[in-house]
């Protein structure tokens, strides 16, 4: 989940409440650059940078002057730069929304995001056929610009800009936040074709998140028609609830149609197929009568299987395939040969790259990739996506 802890003065995108911080070390139009401020720059640094598929790109460093914190850093085209401060520890989940996700560029009130042209809910209700969740629009949604806000009153001389060696996260929203901004709106007229405050996206209104109509946990257990006790454990199992939309004396908030949609996907789960259902020997729930057949099929793979292909072969098959289709410079993607699989005819690899396993750093990880699957009858290769891969919750 997109929890930043501060905004790059030069973003074009900032979010509310949060200071700002001069970026002005950071080469926002190279990406290479960027990761170059952290990777193989010593230990406990590191970089990364992608290529956006409709354009654009990505890149992440740790800030080598304060290293608690990472820069995120994001450029399209069309759609300008979002610069963020975000905790070291949470960059993966970031990476994978921005590259993989399917969700838009900017999230607001635990989820929301804006994809350039229109506010959507929170990715809650999963597609298992297309891998990905429901895109769900937002009724009504109004996008919030600097130009709308900056209309009201504001003195940037009552705020400031941090500086990074000595920056340590607030806990609480900034007071005076639109003093900050007033500030942020002045060192743009500095920045060269800065893109023009009426273009820079804040924040959305929309009825369904005005504080009247949230919900808390009694009003999410009534929406699912469950008792509140059998809700997740907020403590223990707080990642099977929604992001809360926001947070009040009796705890987490959320808008009614983000309630609506967990009780889809709880209901999915957790309904009446769910009684009529037993769990394969991989731990993954299945209609009774198909448990049996995928319990017997789902054995580890012997030279005596029968199989057209003898596991040595299904193996190569799987290295070259990752060798010729996954694996790039500067990141190679390997078997987990201990992690395999049989389902029926398919053999199952789990993979990740080189460079992770031997090291253990989240930044080496192959992010959004899945199980490779190979045919044993035909050789035949494919890389499942992520979703279809914990679906099958194979290992």
């Amino acid at each position: 989940m997109f929890r930043p802890v501060a905004n790059g003065l030069r973003s074009d995108y900032p979010v509310p409440g949060l200071p700002f911080i001069n970026d002005e070390r950071l080469p926002l139009d190279n990406p290479d650059a960027i990761e170059r401020t952290g990777r193989d720059q010593g230990e406990g640094l590191w970089g990364r940078t992608d290529s956006l598929p409709g354009g654009g790109w990505v890149a992440f460093t740790t800030e080598p002057k304060n290293r608690a914190y990472a820069w995120a850093v994001r450029y399209h085209p069309d759609h300008g730069r979002t610069v963020v401060l975000v905790t070291d520890r949470s960059w993966s989940g970031l990476h994978h929304d921005w590259l993989y996700g399917h969700n838009g560029f900017l999230y607001r009130h635990g989820g929301y995001w804006w994809n350039g042209t229109a506010w959507h809910r929170p990715s809650v209700v999963a597609d298992g056929a297309y891998e990905r969740y429901d895109v769900r629009p937002v009724q009504d949604a109004l996008t919030v610009t600097a130009a709308d806000l900056l209309i009201h009153p504001a003195d940037p001389g009552k705020a400031h800009v941090s500086t990074i060696a000595a920056f340590t996260a607030p806990t609480t929203a900034l007071p005076n936040w639109l003093d900050h901004l007033a500030l942020w709106a002045e060192h743009r007229r500095r920045v060269p074709d800065a893109r023009s405050l009426d273009e820079c996206v804040v924040d959305l209104k929309a009825p369904e998140l005005e504080p009247g109509r949230l919900v808390d946990r009694a009003g999410l257990a009534k929406i699912a028609d469950i008792a509140e006790d059998d809700l997740p454990d907020p403590h223990y199992a707080k990642d099977q609830l929604p992001e809360p939309q926001a947070h009040g004396a009796s705890g987490p908030l959320w808008s009614q149609p983000v309630a609506r949609d967990w009780a889809e996907q709880h209901r999915r789960t957790h309904g009446p197929g769910a009684l009529l259902s037993a769990t394969t020997s991989f731990g993954t729930p299945q209609p009774r009568g198909l448990v049996d057949d995928h319990n017997r099929l789902a054995q580890p793979i012997t030279a005596k299987d029968g199989l057209m292909l003898d596991f040595e072969e299904v193996a190569r098959r799987a290295r070259a395939f990752l060798d010729e289709e996954w694996s790039h410079e500067g990141m190679k993607v390997v078997l987990v040969e201990q992690q395999h699989a049989r389902v029926g005819r398919e053999i199952f690899f789990e993979c990740q790259s080189d460079a992770y396993l031997r090291s253990g750093d989240p930044s080496d990880m192959a992010v959004g990739i899945g199980y490779v699957c190979v045919d044993a009858e035909t050789g035949a290769c494919r890389m499942l996506g992520a979703v279809e891969s914990a679906i099958l919750d194979l290992f």
